[in-house]
């Protein structure tokens, strides 16, 4: 004996809110005979009620309710399917950008809402009294590059909008890119005794890949040390110039 199990094709795709009622159509059109509906080829169905017009309405769904949805006339002849996606609409973002050099901003979002569902993002980006201009999504990472900021305008804004199956939700924030402005840290720092001076060390970097070799804003850098085993630090400040 084997048992065969049916494998039903699923024709459309409906999106409904979690913790809230979702009915489901039997097709396009309203049907007047005796309806049965089965959850994934299952005919255990909780918390539900079909409508004299063969709708199925679900209470205050959970994940457990996703799934394929097929409905039956009386002979068991399969009338329609449908899958089910559960979830929430989309919630303000949390935003924070970084600015590692004049050229150059990028901007970091997570949610505030888990949506349980994908996502698309689109996100802009202006000086004060500017036009709105793209800032480039990577949507794996979620964050936006913008290049060549208007740097001598005050104030910015950058707007990120959410969007799922559910609705959209614009996020905005303001901030000012001089404020912001903090180059990575340097590069290939290393350090080495000086050859017949034990009080003296060798100390050298590349400036971070990040900064821009022909900058006009020069790169400042302070220098820590101290003795192994003293609590007292000595600093110096050094202007790295490209020669």
């Amino acid at each position: 004996m084997f048992s065969v199990m049916p494998v039903f094709a699923v024709s459309d795709v409906q999106f409904g809110r979690l913790e809230s009622n979702v009915t489901l159509a039997c097709g396009k059109s309203q049907i007047r005979i005796p309806i049965v509906w089965r959850h994934n080829g299952s005919s255990e169905l909780s918390w539900h009620q079909v409508t004299s017009d063969g709708r199925l309405a679900l209470f205050r769904v959970d994940q457990s309710a996703q799934g394929n949805y097929s409905c039956y006339d009386d002979t068991g002849l399969l009338l329609h399917s449908v899958r089910l996606r559960l979830g929430h609409p989309p919630g303000l973002l949390s935003i924070s950008c970084q600015v590692p050099n004049h050229t150059h901003v990028r901007c970091f979002w997570r949610d505030s809402v888990k949506t349980f569902l994908s996502a698309k993002y689109n996100a802009s980006f202006r000086g004060k009294g500017m036009e709105w201009r793209p800032c480039i999504v990577d949507l794996t990472n979620r964050h936006c590059d913008v290049q060549d900021p208007a740097f001598w305008q005050t104030i910015h804004t950058l707007g990120v909008t959410e969007t799922n199956a559910l609705g959209s939700q614009t996020t905005y924030i303001q901030f000012r890119l001089n404020e912001l402005l903090k180059p990575d840290p340097p590069q290939s720092v290393f350090v080495q005794e000086v050859e017949g001076y034990p009080t003296r060390l060798r100390v050298s970097w590349r400036n971070p890949s990040s900064w821009p070799v022909e900058d006009a804003f020069p790169l400042l850098f302070q220098i820590q040390y101290r003795p192994q085993g003293s609590i007292h630090w000595s600093e110096m400040m050094l202007i790295f110039m490209n020669i």
